[in-house]
């Protein structure tokens, strides 16, 4: 009957796979790849399984689980580039990075999904995340370039400047193209924000948001609820979360 597989958020994509495989280098993501279509199977590939429209999985599908993919390959302290396995989790990252800025710049991430930390890389690549910046472009603008595996098993290395088509494709593809392997990230220099809570009806967001990012602001959150006690003859209020630079 197979293997059942679900997504980490909503339970609500129960799947029943062939086989899962863990692959935690290149070549056996290669092997594994062609021992599945030589034996005229289909793939699917995951990581953090926090996609919850089905997209990592397929009936009957050879699985690949991409979580033990996660090594950080360079982090270049000079760029602030970081190049890392298709499979690292932010927490992982993250650790990696504050660890080897000791004594030297300090560089960190720029966006993470919202709610949410153990999602991987390439996840967050093919679904194009944002995170909670009011002004920042998607996740796609801190990805400098990544390298791919088509269904031969040959590697593509895609950027803006190689394989720009393909790049924009696999950016937002949900998987479709092939599996990403590794990611050139880039940072951002590392900055201390401080946190600003206000209650504000959810009616004034669309002006408050605008006014709060001419303000310098940099991060913005509004969890959103319907309960009585938020409600002022009628008027839903929410919790403004706001962060800015500390100068």
């Amino acid at each position: 009957m197979g293997i059942e597989v679900n997504d980490a958020q909503s339970k609500m994509n129960m799947t029943w796979v062939n086989q899962i495989v863990s692959p935690e280098s290149v070549k056996e993501i290669q092997d594994c790849l062609q021992k599945a279509l030589q034996g005229g199977y289909s793939i699917s590939v995951a990581g953090g399984r926090h996609a919850m429209g089905g997209q990592q999985f397929g009936a009957g599908t050879i699985h690949f689980d991409m979580s033990g993919f996660n090594q950080v390959n360079c982090i270049d302290l000079e760029k602030g580039i970081a190049d890392v396995q298709s499979g690292i989790e932010w927490p992982e990252l993250i650790a990696v990075i504050e660890e080897q800025c000791r004594g030297a710049k300090s560089w960190a991430i720029r966006q993470k999904p919202t709610g949410v930390d153990k999602v991987t890389i390439a996840g967050c690549l093919s679904a194009n995340i944002h995170g909670r910046g009011l002004s920042f472009p998607p996740f796609v603008d801190d990805v400098e370039s990544f390298s791919l595996l088509d269904a031969d098993s040959k590697i593509w290395e895609c950027s803006r400047e190689e394989n720009p088509e393909l790049f924009s494709l696999v950016v937002g593809g949900y998987g479709l193209f092939g599996i990403i392997l590794d990611v050139r990230l880039r940072l951002v220099p590392r900055t201390k924000v401080k946190r600003h809570v206000e209650v504000i009806k959810v009616i004034d967001l669309i002006d408050l948001v605008t006014e709060r990012k001419e303000a310098g602001y940099l991060y913005g959150d509004l969890p959103v609820r319907n309960r009585s006690r938020w409600t002022d003859r009628g008027a839903s209020r929410s919790v403004f979360l706001l962060s800015a630079s500390r100068r």
